[in-house]
């Protein structure tokens, strides 16, 4: 199983620790699990991108985008499906782009259609361009035709076997594992 790696965002997990909110309390386990190197337990954020508390919802994608491996990263979707307003919406599709995964473009296409809204296809732009940058793409040129052509090919071209370990394409997160 491939990872991440360890954010190094202090602020947010101080605040989460001291909070000693009953909600935060599996949040919390997870944190631990994974400063103690335990990655296996990524997978248990994903219940907790639909919490019912807002907060839990909010660190919970932070810390899924941060240490998500590339398969895993598909788990957004089902986040983007329990956002409850467009301001969560427009933080989750910015988290997608912070995982740096390929896998998440169709889920980000897919709701930029379905949701139809001018300000989402900035935000999903700009995730966009996190994960794959293509020049001439803004929001206003963003279509799925063309975009899918362009990610298409250059997606092909990135997923050659350039970094290969034991015989295995390898993702980054997994190279980090292994040093």
């Amino acid at each position: 199983m491939s990872f991440g790696t360890i954010p190094y965002k202090r602020a947010w997990y101080l605040d989460v620790v001291s909070s000693g909110s009953v909600d935060m309390r599996p949040l919390i386990c997870v944190l631990e699990m994974l400063r103690n190197g335990n990655f296996e337990e990524v997978r248990s954020l994903v219940p907790l991108l639909t919490h019912s508390s807002l907060d839990v919802r909010l660190y919970a994608q932070q810390l899924f985008a941060d240490v998500c491996s590339n398969d895993d990263a598909c788990a957004f979707n089902l986040a983007l499906e329990a956002s409850k307003t467009l301001d969560e919406t427009r933080r989750i599709v910015l988290r997608m782009g912070q995982t740096l995964s390929l896998s998440v473009i169709p889920i980000l296409l897919t709701w930029r259609e379905a949701l139809n809204d001018p300000e989402i296809d900035e935000y999903v732009c700009d995730a966009l361009s996190a994960i794959l940058p293509i020049d001439g793409v803004d929001q206003f040129s963003v279509s799925d035709l063309i975009f899918g052509r362009l990610t298409k090919r250059r997606s092909l071209a990135w997923m050659r076997p350039v970094i290969i370990t034991e015989g295995k394409n390898c993702f980054s997160v997994t190279l980090l594992r292994n040093l």
